[in-house]
């Protein structure tokens, strides 16, 4: 957009100083050289007014593509969000289905190991009952 506003001042710039110019170097009569600059104001007018409608065109597109590439990058965005959700997700169930296996095994391990406990007690008691008797 700078650039089409220093094209646009430098335009301006050089039309006004082109009828300064004029002004001071017309062989013409006053009248004429009014003319002459009423009919150069105005194309100078029409060339700034077609500027900057070129400018507004140019910077209508470039905020059509901009938005649509925040578009673009906001859907995507969304959707990577929902594949690592998703994944997080997954990896969660997996976990979770590993501690109910680990509950469910150490729960088996500590009745396992309480009867062998158990066991050895009633063992020992014999021996102790045995040692009594004779």
């Amino acid at each position: 957009m700078s650039k089409i506003s220093n094209t646009l001042i430098a335009f301006l710039s050089g039309a006004a100083i082109g009828a300064g110019a004029a002004l001071l170097y017309a062989p013409e009569s006053g009248e004429e050289t009014r003319r002459k600059l009423s009919k150069e104001a105005e194309k100078a007018r029409d060339k700034a007014k077609e500027q900057w409608d070129e400018a507004s065109v140019s910077t209508r597109k470039m905020l059509s593509e901009l938005e649509e590439k925040l578009n673009q990058a906001l859907s995507s965005a969304s959707s990577k969000a929902d594949d690592l959700i998703a994944s997080t997700q997954k990896k969660l169930d997996k976990l979770k289905e590993q501690r109910e296996h680990l509950q469910k095994e150490g729960k088996e391990k500590v009745k396992d190991a309480g009867k062998k406990v158990k066991k050895k007690a009633e063992q020992a008691e014999k021996k102790v009952d045995k040692n009594k008797t004779a």
